[in-house]
């Protein structure tokens, strides 16, 4: 119903759905984001926790995307 009273091609808030060109930037993201660049350069090992449904797995999906696959193996 909320698609076509706005105009909307796609469910934003459906999670199966979500693609990593259309997120959006926020503070907390960009934060995680630099953390995981940080530890992409250090080598290191990082453990994030947050509330369900904070987006955990949606950054570390949009950090898996930036990777070189033949440089970096993300498991």
């Amino acid at each position: 119903m909320s698609r076509s009273c706005y105009g909307l091609s796609f469910n934003p808030f459906d999670k199966q759905n979500s693609r990593e060109k259309d997120r959006f930037l926020s503070k907390d993201i960009s934060e995680m984001a630099s953390r995981l660049d940080y530890l992409k350069d250090t080598r290191g090992i990082g453990l994030f926790t947050a509330r369900p449904g904070m987006g955990k797995s949606f950054a570390l999906r949009c950090f898996a995307k930036s990777l070189n696959p033949n440089l970096c193996h993300m498991e």
